[in-house]
């Protein structure tokens, strides 16, 4: 296990640009803890003088490019997480080639809605991205669109690309 392990972190932090200054942490809350959107990351032993530091609002990353949420406390060896999919919570981002500003909001357990314009061309597996500090990162995925005839708006159901309640390690970029 700790081999598997070794090799999976190793990927994680050689997948990071080097102008990326990330932290890996451990994610110890199980999925079934997330009912306030909430989540405890391990951020084990941290040498403050070479780690870049932690602070409320830094992204915390999944696979290299999906952004999950921002930490919202912290401390030497652990923090605490908000996942952009909370419910309720409401996160900008950019739909599709055309980069369309849309606000997304978290229904829990990585999903999303947005209600949009019914002319807006929508479809299945458009991304949802966000820039930050230049570096752009994946939001959400469009996994349904629904129109009901004579309404002026659609119903755009999302998902995170990454499955939140089978995740272990995540990244913290602290620009």
């Amino acid at each position: 296990i700790i081999k598997q392990e070794n090799v999976f972190l190793r990927g994680v932090v050689n997948r990071a640009p080097d102008a990326l200054p990330i932290v890996v942490g451990r994610i110890v809350s199980t999925g079934g803890q997330y009912p306030l959107g909430l989540a405890t990351l391990d951020l084990g032993l941290r040498d403050e003088k070479t780690s870049p530091p932690l602070a409320s609002g830094n992204i915390v990353i999944g696979g290299g490019t999906v952004a999950l949420g921002e930490l919202v406390e912290t401390y030497p060896t652990k923090a605490k997480m908000r996942f952009y999919s909370a419910t309720g919570e409401r996160r900008s981002g950019n739909l599709g080639e055309f980069r369309v500003p849309i606000e997304l909001t978290g229904r829990g357990g990585g999903n999303f809605t947005a209600s949009l314009p019914r002319d807006l061309p929508v479809t299945f597996a458009d991304r949802v991205t966000i820039i930050v500090a230049g570096n752009e990162f994946v939001l959400a995925v469009v996994n349904e669109v629904k129109r009901t005839p004579g309404a002026s708006f659609q119903e755009v159901f999302l998902r995170s690309p990454i499955n939140i309640s089978q995740l272990t390690w995540v990244e913290i970029y602290a620009p």
